[in-house]
């Protein structure tokens, strides 16, 4: 529960800095990384975490923020940034639930977008933040 709160308030802060500023601080990515190091040092610590439940789990858990990161890289489409908190994510969450976010933040963008795109509020190459619909997503996943 503490981890949903976290990740929760950690989203809706930088969705904020998505949405008002059109980056996201390196700063609070790096907290990220340090929140997500931490926790696999506890899980290790406190005797719950399985190696074998740790490899089965960590290359599709991390598969989403690579997909991202590698669309980022090559076609400057979408923001490094959305990638990586995409796998810090998959970490915490665990790989179902993070693809499960994933394709439901992808379909929320789309659908926002074709509304946009339909009432001619923007045109095929605007740039949309995408962290609250990572945020939405997360909270709607949480609601089920």
């Amino acid at each position: 529960m503490l981890i949903t709160i976290f990740v929760t308030i950690y989203l809706s802060i930088m969705s904020f800095y998505d949405c008002r500023e059109r980056k996201v601080p390196t700063v609070g990515l790096m907290i990220g990384g340090a929140a997500v190091v931490g926790y696999t040092v506890c899980q290790i610590a406190s005797g719950g975490f399985l190696w074998l439940r740790f490899i089965t789990e960590f290359l599709p858990a991390v598969a989403p923020g690579c997909a991202l990161l590698l669309v980022a890289w090559g076609t400057k489409k979408a923001g490094a940034a959305d990638g990586v908190i995409l796998l810090e994510l998959g970490l915490l969450t665990g790989y179902r639930k993070c693809i499960f976010i994933f394709c439901v933040s992808l379909l929320l963008i789309s659908i926002f977008c074709g509304i946009l795109l339909f009432l001619r509020k923007t045109k095929k190459n605007s740039r949309i933040p995408y962290l609250p619909f990572i945020l939405l997503s997360f909270i709607f996943i949480g609601i089920l």
